[in-house]
């Protein structure tokens, strides 16, 4: 995290309220493009697995928020061509 590359970007449903959607959707796609490094650097020292956070797209299954994550469909695909390197 010292270097600012993380995928946890976490919210709070207050803060969702206050702000809107468009604050977790920006979070959450912020999570997503931090992935491809994260995997780069877990492959460069020998770890070939990592676990996503359920913070990677904050409260997308709370029964209030619901979306689906077309949003950020381009970053998912880099996401899995790093991951297929």
């Amino acid at each position: 995290r010292r270097q600012g590359v993380f995928s946890s970007r976490g919210i709070t449903l207050k803060t969702i309220r206050e702000k809107g959607i468009e604050e977790c959707l920006s979070r959450a796609v912020q999570n997503v493009r931090d992935i491809p490094a994260i995997l780069r650097w877990n492959a460069q020292y020998g770890m070939r697995l990592y676990r996503l956070s359920s913070d990677t797209f904050p409260f997308a299954s709370h029964p209030e928020l619901r979306y689906d994550l077309s949003f950020a469909e381009e970053e998912l695909k880099e996401v899995g061509r790093v991951a297929a390197e």
